[in-house]
């Protein structure tokens, strides 16, 4: 009798057994037709990730994780476990390796960074200049916006080799005048 279940899962079809799990949405009865329909959604979700902050980009290796991510589903989709496992592996080895090697060449070497400070009224760049020529950081742009509250400033400094950014962070944040200091590392 067609629908009767035999054990777990029996009697299910598979293309129905995915369109459960996607709330249906995926209605192609070719697997190419399948993972195109999944590329294009993943697609949005990663370049929603990438943001431009100021003059740098962020989120380009969210947006691959998320990529990596989706492949990887559907290769467990597809049944291919042991492919999965090892693919997993090699991306979890990959992310964890590139983030020690950023973090030894920050160290070694200087480093560009970007601020934003959100400041009180009457707050003075040349705070931020003494500090940069106290600190000995290269001041490479400087942006205000202001408002009836004091507005934002955006920095872009050099750092010297072996400074650490958390520490011309915190003497951002104890100007006179600066109400909240962002930084993303």
């Amino acid at each position: 009798m067609e629908g009767a279940r035999s054990g777990p899962g029996g009697g299910t079809r598979p293309d129905a057994r995915e369109q459960a799990c996607s709330g249906g949405s995926i209605r192609s009865s070719t697997p190419g037709a399948r993972h195109a329909q999944i590329v294009t959604g993943i697609g949005f979700l990663g370049g929603g990730a990438i943001l431009r902050h100021g003059a740098s980009i962020r989120g380009l290796t969210t947006a691959a994780s998320i990529w990596a991510t989706a492949a990887l589903g559907v290769t467990v989709g597809a049944g291919r476990y042991v492919l999965a496992v090892g693919a997993t592996v090699l991306v979890l080895a990959t992310l964890v390796g590139l983030r020690a090697l950023r973090n030894l060449l920050r160290r070694r070497g200087s480093s560009r960074e970007e601020f934003s400070l959100l400041v009180g009224p009457g707050f003075s760049t040349s705070k931020l200049t003494d500090l940069a020529r106290r600190e000995q950081v290269g001041l490479r742009g400087l942006e205000r916006t202001q408002d009836g509250n004091g507005g934002r400033v955006q920095v872009i400094v050099k750092l010297p080799p072996r400074y650490d950014a958390e520490q011309f962070l915190e003497a951002l944040t104890g100007l006179d005048g600066v109400r909240e200091v962002e930084w993303e590392s």
